[in-house]
């Protein structure tokens, strides 16, 4: 699992891969050497720091293009407010699901800011997007942040199986606060609990702490928080730079061997939400999970089996939808985080998928057992009539 030619071996296959998704995209292949199949190297760390989870590279990405936002209730009349952007194409090899990731970098924004620009997301809202045409010459793309997503991914249109789901239901936030401007615990709770649930009103929630939940964090550099299908990182600077600086000086001084897996690298902060906490992953796949199941219980109800009772075929294809979630759980346990997974409420889903797939498995065993019997007397039946 150390070697690192092991690794590179993995990923030269993907590498392959990824270059059939940059052609159809137009898009240009990242370094190779510093980012693998991955669309950064912030990314390709992401994913080879845990080592034992180099037996299981199945994912490539590539940046499909960087922006700027306008939208004039956050960006017009404050000094030094910039909102950037870049769009992230994401394919799990394994399960052949596709992520649109888009990634926002801010700076100077309130509270309220960050939980309007979550909602011009959830509301669709007007916005005025720019991409670099040339040297100095900037280009308005589109008017919302969904139009944008699907104009970049329309030229791999032919190669998708079910519609894009263009609904914001997942959000990953990660902010950075000076621990001293919040001595007040109830407002800091309300604060983070706001920006959590987008909660416009979060002045005037009752009992924010508790609705805000336990702190999932098994650091105390930084807090981290579920509320269903979102998660946010709160990160308190002076910690968290203490904490980087103690690893780093216990990982430099691991001389591994010549030919075996670099040393991760440990900075402060990355512009992608979660990488430097080994969230990131695990947020994905969990994203991923829930959009099979999602696909699963919404294209063919469970409860519609009974009608299919002389359709082995039919039952056959939904024993196979449901054994591929089944087997996201089973096989790929280094990205798997249990609480996350009570957040989204897929431990409740999985439960029934695992009963509807055994009774499915039950009945098509019937089937095989009433063909096996049909055919053993039909070869009966032609013996007898031969003699």
């Amino acid at each position: 699992m150390d070697i690192l030619a092991f690794r590179q071996q993995k990923e030269d296959l993907l590498k392959a891969y990824q270059a059939t998704w940059a052609t159809r995209l137009g898009v240009d292949l990242p370094n190779r050497e510093e980012s693998g199949c991955y669309a950064t190297p912030e990314l390709a760390d992401e994913y080879r720091h845990p080592r034992e989870d180099n037996l299981f590279v199945k994912s490539v990405s590539l940046k499909v293009s960087s922006f700027y936002v306008k939208y004039p209730p956050l960006t017009e009349g404050k000094d030094g407010v910039c909102i950037e952007g870049k769009l992230i194409f994401h394919v799990n090899v394994d399960n052949r699901v596709a992520t649109a990731i888009v990634v926002f970098n801010f700076d100077r924004l309130s509270v309220d800011d960050v939980i309007l620009l979550k909602h011009t997301f959830y509301k669709r809202c007007h916005v005025i997007i720019y991409e670099r045409d040339g040297e100095r010459q900037f280009r308005q793309t589109a008017s919302t942040f969904q139009e944008y997503v699907t104009s970049k991914l329309k030229p791999i249109y032919p190669y998708l199986e079910t519609d894009i789901d263009n609904r914001a239901r997942y959000m990953l936030l990660d902010v950075i606060e000076p621990i001293a401007n919040y001595p007040d615990i109830k407002l800091r709770n309300a604060i983070i609990y706001g920006m959590l649930t987008s909660d416009e009103g979060w002045r005037h929630a009752m009992n924010a702490g508790r609705n805000l939940g336990r702190n999932h964090s098994k650091r105390d550099a930084y807090q981290l928080y579920y509320n269903r299908k979102n998660a946010i990182v709160v990160t308190t600077l002076e910690a968290y730079s203490r904490y980087i600086q103690e690893k780093s000086r216990i990982w430099n001084s691991i001389n591994h061997a010549q030919g075996h897996v670099e040393i991760p690298t440990f900075i402060d902060f990355y512009d992608v939400a979660g990488i430097d906490k080994q969230l990131f992953a695990k947020y994905l796949k969990t994203v991923e999970l829930d959009y099979l199941i999602n696909i699963a219980s919404t294209n063919e109800i469970s409860n519609k089996i009974k009608k299919s009772l002389f359709n082995p075929i039919k039952l056959s294809y939904r024993a196979y939808r449901l054994w591929k979630i089944l087997n996201e759980l089973d096989m790929n346990l280094y990205h798997i985080d249990n609480e996350m997974h009570e957040s989204f409420e897929i431990t409740c889903a999985i439960d029934k998928v695992r009963t509807e797939y055994n009774e499915i498995i039950g009945l098509l065993t019937n089937f095989l057992l009433l063909l096996v019997a049909v055919l053993t007397l039909l070869a009966t039946l032609v013996t007898i009539l031969k003699q």
